[in-house]
């Protein structure tokens, strides 16, 4: 059957009866077209024009004008198209079935928008059907505007309108009080006033400044930094030994009063912090608020806390260790009894210990002392070694905590006594021994140090024991003092005595005894020299690999400390040949451990062909079940041999560390880059590490910004930035320049649980508060991500400034910090404030 076509446009119709074309609109009979080409049968529906629906996610923002749904043409026609379907007449198909459909007499007046932005025509616009953007002039804005696409299937929208800014809200008028409302707040400001008056209760920021307070010392010069001379801190620590805990008397009435009404201050604002501390840290608020009451002789607000601390549901009751240790040694001085009784307290703590984590090595160190000092030294040794860390970041961290609090320094960036060269190697045992040294107690730590059995921590407990001894306890000529200290090394190895000599032979020259000190360190000499030297480890080919019998490191290490602690001496002797000869010597001595890392490296990478090629060349093996039997063998060694290697080239690190940091800075770089050029049996990475950038910080210490920069351009594409070490120079520099923030940043990036640069981090906060920089100190604390590490730094550098007599300005730097991080601030003042000569 033929279907009928529209005379207009020829398009085929399949409505038999259709009255119009429902594709132009053209009458299907003839008749008078319009001016497109058709005319309508009915008058036409004016419609308002539609804007496109844009994505659901901006559908909301989009103003949709008049909608077509509820309001009819303003030409008076039918409603539109949705209202069509309520209406009882059937709609007929048209163009309105188009959901596009615009009615193109209303898309003639749209103004255009232009695609390119123009000085009449500035003003940004997306058409939200096709999501074009254009720019239309000012007067365009709200009205309908054509899309600058062609392609657009609805190009016409209105343009947002410029939004006028609308005025500001008047203020609310003020009510009028009650004549009673104000009468009563008047009576509750006079009793207030009243109450402040008799209870004469100044708070801490309204202290008035004393001109002496910011010349109060207490201690040692505590402005030096890690760069500078060790001899001079060993003076400085000499000086502070004599002179230790400056508390003001007589003379000092009025600096005595201001740290008293200080502390005060803090511990009233104890409780009120406690309000505002969340349930999971009440353990942690009341370890500081008990420490504080313990100093501060406040013994029942201490046994309330303490008390709390011990009760069943109590998730951490360990931490009542450190206030109950603290009490005990107050106890010790008073009554033998009442020692014993604190001592009892502490030790049923024992079980409580968690078995993890720096507090539970912390709680470990600070309670073995006490043990030892009451005929428990086995359960001493016993406790430490259920809480040994196997990392020793950690260790070191928990080991020197306790030591600067019950030293009284409270100062991280310091060189402790058997730290001069590298860590503790026992910081345990290293830090009991100085706790009971700190309490007096010195019989107690030299039967501690002479009854360790492992011959390292032997070592150095007796030298740390042995250079303390000489340095507190011995005055100046006292021969028969020099003469115990000396005999401690007795039962040590030939290492071992040369190390303590050199130490004791640094403290004569602290007290300026030249001679004795020259004495001493001949006797070391001799020591070492009598110490038969390796030869370098060096291994070619792999048979001889497997058959490679390594030594115990052991007396390699000890001897080359022992080498370097006599060239520090020397250097302060104004030996610096006979310095650099001995830094030789112990490198010498850790080449007999393994051999170098680049030789290491080299065999570590090879490929599974080139090792059976060489078992092939070299071994005469040629069945593969051999080789492959024989190449097993050969990397299980080489991994063994690796580990040593490593302990080598870590000590090498270590000893030329120490080179530069007393002085050797020219003669380190110049071996470092030579030992760079020789060939892999010798060759060690060091330019690949962080060592490098601790000698251009140096050199940058002593003015010699040309050579940092000249080290730091040889060594830029080496290093890598991920390394602890290189993260800690990095940021010791970012520290130089003033950058705290920038500092911290990276440290708190490169941390880990594991307690990496932890110590390194408080240690540069204790530095911001020997340079007086009390609110970066602060900041510095407040930023650091572990939430312990944070805590505790902030109590550490409350207790040091407080210590300097700087606690006032302290306290008022740190009026904005969170609960329980000012109540570790309260609590240091407080230690710092009572701080006694142990």
């Amino acid at each position: 059957m033929e279907l009928p076509t529209c005379p207009a446009c020829k398009q085929s119709v399949l409505d038999d009866d259709a009255v119009e074309c429902p594709f132009c609109g053209s009458p299907m009979k003839g008749g008078t077209p319009t001016k497109g080409g058709a005319a309508p049968a009915r008058p036409p529906v004016a419609k308002t024009p539609v804007k496109s629906i844009p994505p659901k996610s901006s559908f909301a923002n989009v103003d949709l004008g008049p909608s077509v749904t509820d309001k009819p043409s303003s030409s008076g026609g039918r409603p539109g198209k949705l209202a069509e379907k309520a209406d009882s007449e059937q709609a007929p198909p048209a163009a309105d079935d188009d959901p596009f459909a615009v009615d193109q007499s209303v898309a003639a007046s749209a103004l255009p928008v232009s695609r390119l932005q123009t000085p009449g025509k500035s003003i940004e616009v997306k058409c939200p059907m096709c999501e074009t953007t254009g720019y239309i002039s000012v007067k365009a804005a709200g009205k309908l505007v054509k899309c600058c696409n062609p392609e657009c299937m609805v190009p016409t929208f209105t343009a947002p309108a410029i939004k006028k800014e609308a005025p500001p809200v008047p203020p609310p008028p003020k009510k009028k009080l009650p004549v009673l409302y104000i009468l009563l707040g008047v009576a509750a400001a006079a009793i207030v006033g009243a109450s402040i008056w008799l209870n004469k209760q100044t708070g801490v920021n309204d202290l008035p400044p004393d001109p002496n307070l910011a010349n109060l010392k207490f201690g040692g010069d505590a402005s030096k930094s890690s760069g500078q001379d060790d001899a001079a801190q060993n003076d400085a620590a000499a000086r502070a030994a004599a002179e230790k805990s400056r508390i003001p008397t007589d003379g000092d009435e009025a600096q005595t009063k201001i740290r008293n009404e200080l502390a005060k201050d803090a511990l009233q604002r104890l409780p009120e912090l406690a309000q505002n501390v969340k349930n999971n840290r009440k353990s942690q608020w009341r370890r500081f608020a008990a420490t504080a009451y313990v100093h501060a002789g406040d013994l029942k607000h201490a046994e309330e806390q303490l008390l709390l601390l011990a009760k069943k549901s109590e998730p951490n009751p360990s931490y009542a260790v450190f206030p109950l240790a603290a009490l005990a040694w107050q106890k010790a001085a008073a009554s033998p009894e009442e020692f014993q009784a604190a001592v009892a307290r502490v030790q049923l703590l024992a079980d409580k210990i968690p078995t993890r984590g720096r507090y539970a090595i912390e709680a470990a160190v600070v309670m073995a002392p006490l043990l030892v000092i009451s005929d428990k030294t086995s359960d001493a040794r016993q406790l430490l070694a259920g809480h040994r860390s196997t990392k020793s970041a950690l260790d070191q961290l928990a080991a020197e905590l306790p030591v600067v609090i019950h030293n009284q320094t409270f100062d991280l960036d310091t060189t402790l006594p058997g730290r001069t060269i590298g860590d503790w190697q026992a910081p345990l045992e290293s830090a009991v021994t100085l706790i009971l040294i700190q309490n007096g107690r010195w019989d107690d730590a030299l039967a501690w140090a002479s009854q360790t059995t492992d011959p390292v921590a032997k070592a150095e407990v007796t030298t740390i024991w042995a250079e303390s001894y000489l340095r507190l306890a011995v005055p100046s000529g006292d021969t028969s003092g020099s003469e115990r200290a000396k005999k401690t090394a007795e039962g040590l190895s030939r290492e071992g005595q040369a190390r303590l000599l050199a130490r004791l032979a640094d403290v004569k020259l602290s007290t300026n005894d030249r001679p004795g000190a020259e004495e001493l360190i001949a006797e070391a000499q001799a020591a070492l020299n009598s110490i038969a030297r390796p030869t370098a480890v060096v291994v070619h080919g792999i048979k001889p690999l497997i058959d490679l019998k390594l030594h115990d490191p052991v007396l390699y290490r000890q001897s080359a400390l022992a080498a370097v602690e006599i060239a520090r001496v020397q250097m302060r002797l104004g030996k610096s040949d006979a310095a650099w000869d001995n830094i030789l010597i112990g490198l010498k001595f850790l080449h007999g451990i393994a051999p170098s890392s680049s030789a290491m490296r080299e065999r570590l990478t090879q490929s599974d062909k080139k090792i059976d090629d060489e078992i092939k060349s070299t071994m005469g093996i040629k069945k593969p079940d051999d080789i492959r039997l024989i190449r097993t063998r050969y990397k299980e060694k080489c991994r063994d041999v690796a580990t040593a290697t490593a302990i080598r080239f870590f000590w090498q690190s270590v000893v030329f560390e120490a080179a530069a940091e007393f002085g050797l800075l020219d003669r380190v770089w110049d071996e470092l880059q030579k030992v760079d050029r020789k060939p892999s049996e010798e060759r060690e990475p060091f330019l690949d590490s962080a060592l490098p950038m601790l000698v251009a910080a140096r050199f940058a210490a002593t003015g010699n910004d040309k050579k940092r920069d000249a080290i730091y351009t040889a060594i830029a594409s080496r290093v890598s930035d991920t390394d602890p070490e290189v993260v800690k120079r990095v940021s010791e520099n970012q520290f130089y320049i003033g950058d705290y923030a920038d500092c911290i940043r990276r440290l708190d990036a490169a941390m880990t649980a594991e307690g990496v640069l932890h110590e390194w981090t408080l240690r540069l906060a204790c530095r911001l508060v020997n340079q007086g920089k009390y609110s970066q100190a602060i900041e510095f604390c407040s930023k650091i991500k572990d939430t312990a590490l944070s805590e505790d730094g902030l109590f550490l550098t409350a207790a040091l400034a407080a210590r300097l007599g700087h606690g006032d300005e302290f306290w008022k730097a740190a009026s904005n910090l969170k609960a329980i991080e000012a109540t570790a601030v309260c609590s240091g003042l407080v230690v710092g404030l009572k701080a006694q000569h142990p």
